[in-house]
């Protein structure tokens, strides 16, 4: 103001000096100058009508703004109901302010003011969108209450929490597949109110359950659904969040990718030595359970118990055929006449952490006592056999007796069906070829093995490693069975006989039994070894793919 009065006092003086010597001067000059004058004039004229600068503030935002720039970024995780508020330094004229303000992206608001006109309280109808960067923008245009633009606009920027997000997860879970007894766990990252079971999950094929744990913490909520009913073993089933699932602000969650579970088949128990219902067990019996594939060892030796009466048997337990087969040893010899019950509980755990299938029990007797007197004794071998103890060379001291088994092996190989008198009845029509005696297997690995059964008075596949390792030891690697004759009798010809009949009745047993190894068709070459001492025979047939 001090300048504008200035020039217009000015004004007059300069009239008063130029004009004069405009006068006097050559007409050119005169208007040059002249111009030069008025255009002085004019200068100072506009100077004064010129209208006053606004007086409004750079406005500030309460998050607060950046003075300098007019821009501040509010909060990095902006809760999704919460307003946002611009300060400004002077009161604003709400229809202007109104009519320049823009949210981005797009978004409907409403707006409030407090008394003084001073502070603008910008709120989402309903709420902001989760993950979501906004500016909220007042342009320069914007008046004061004074009607003053603001000259530059004011900013509000912020960013909206995340989405809250879903995981799904399952309990009992393996490398490669699902307990049935399994529960399903959806954990949130932010408080979500708790569905009910029917709304949480979608799964495929249907199962109904109930909502259990279910905790919300600073970091979330979790929620596990257990099923009523285990699952249905080896089904595949698609496990999927529901939709329409919100969190506490009543955003929707974002759902994972549905899982695909595939129930495991539990494990079961192939068949128990001695097999249920067997009498005339020998003392010296080693108890074996086998099962349809790998077993935890700790879990399945806990669930495993031998019992005569109520006396649980102490013993060693090992295992064989790669933790197929549990091998347990008594510490002492079994008590002629005992009932001998073996059993195994759904504690047994699969290598893959499987709960057994069922619960299996089963009960043998072991030899009763018998008079000296009433003791049969062994026939005795052929001139030239060597007798019980010895063998000839190239074959065994009952070399004889194991032709004669082959014989009854071919015959039910072959389809034919052997007689309680050893005679093969119907034979022919199983398309199966017979099996070749092979003299090295015989002599390396089944006669000594049944050496060491008769001598040690036992029955058991594992008294010497498994089949597999003493027919590796002997030159003789690959595919292998093995079945094991136990027998008291009058001739070993009975007993071979007796035990065949018994192999045969097994029919049909699936793959894994005594029949089952007779008749498979991937095996060719057989090693025969029959051992007598006293009345006790033992039979053992190692078949062999050559």
């Amino acid at each position: 103001m001090r300048k504008l009065a200035a020039t217009a006092l000015a004004i007059p003086v300069l009239a008063a000096l130029y004009v004069p010597i405009l006068l006097r001067r050559s007409v050119a000059l005169r208007l040059v100058v002249g111009l030069g004058a008025v255009g002085l004039i004019g200068l100072g004229v506009l100077t004064f009508l010129s209208p006053r600068p606004t007086a409004a503030k750079a406005p500030t935002v309460s998050a607060p703004l950046d003075a300098a720039s007019f821009a501040q970024t509010v909060d990095a995780a902006h809760r999704l109901h919460d307003p946002i508020r611009l300060g400004f330094s002077s009161p604003m004229d709400v229809a202007s302010v109104a009519a320049t303000l823009t949210v981005d992206p797009a978004t409907p608001v409403t707006t409030s003011w407090d008394t003084a006109h001073r502070t603008l309280t910008i709120s989402p109808r309903g709420m902001w969108q989760p993950g979501t960067f906004y500016t909220i923008k007042v342009a320069a245009a914007a008046l004061d209450a004074a009607g003053q633009p603001l000259g530059q606009a004011a900013r509000a920027l912020f960013n909206t929490r995340a989405a809250t997000v879903a995981h799904l997860a399952l309990s009992g879970s393996t490398a490669s597949s699902a307990s049935s007894s399994t529960a399903f766990t959806v954990t949130f990252d932010s408080a979500v109110p708790a569905p009910t079971a029917d709304e949480l999950l979608a799964i495929s094929p249907a199962v109904t359950g109930t909502l259990t744990d279910v905790s919300t913490t600073t970091s979330g909520t979790s929620i596990t659904f257990q099923p009523d009913q285990p699952l249905t073993a080896g089904v595949a089933y698609t496990v999927a969040l529901q939709p329409g699932i919100v969190d506490a602000d009543g955003s929707s969650v974002v759902a994972p990718e549905p899982l695909q579970v595939t129930t495991a088949v539990p494990p079961q128990v192939v068949r128990f030595r001695p097999l249920n219902g067997t009498t005339v067990v020998p003392l010296g019996q080693v108890l074996s359970v086998r099962f349809t594939e790998a077993m935890d060892p700790a879990t399945t030796a806990t669930a495993f118990q031998a019992k005569v009466g109520s006396k649980v048997l102490a013993g060693k337990t090992a295992w064989a055929e790669k933790n197929t087969v549990l091998v347990f040893t008594p510490s002492t010899p079994l008590a002629k006449g005992s009932a001998v019950v073996m059993s195994v509980s759904i504690a047994a755990m699969s290598a893959t952490g499987v709960p057994l299938a069922a619960a299996k029990t089963v009960s043998f007797h072991t030899i009763a006592p018998v008079a000296p007197a009433a003791k049969v004794k062994s026939s005795k071998p052929k001139s030239g056999s060597g007798g019980s103890g010895g063998s000839t060379a190239g074959a065994g001291a009952w070399h004889a007796v194991e032709v004669y088994y082959l014989g009854l092996m071919n015959c039910t190989r072959g389809g034919g069906w052997v007689l309680s008198s050893g005679k093969c009845s119907s034979p022919g029509g199983s398309g199966v070829k017979p099996l070749i005696l092979n003299a090295g297997i015989s002599n390396k690995v089944s006669r000594p093995y049944a050496k060491l059964l008769a001598t040690k008075n036992i029955c058991s596949h594992f008294a010497d490693g498994n089949p597999g390792d003493r027919l590796h030891r002997a030159g003789y690697p690959g595919d292998y069975r093995e079945n094991i004759g136990c027998r008291s009798a009058s001739s070993p010809y009975a007993s071979v006989l007796g035990t065949h009949l018994f192999f045969q009745d097994e029919k049909p047993c699936g793959d894994y039994c005594h029949w089952a190894n007779i008749m498979d068709p991937r095996v060719d070459t057989v090693g025969i070894g029959i051992w007598v001492i006293g009345d006790r025979v033992r039979l053992v047939v190692d078949f062999w793919k050559s």
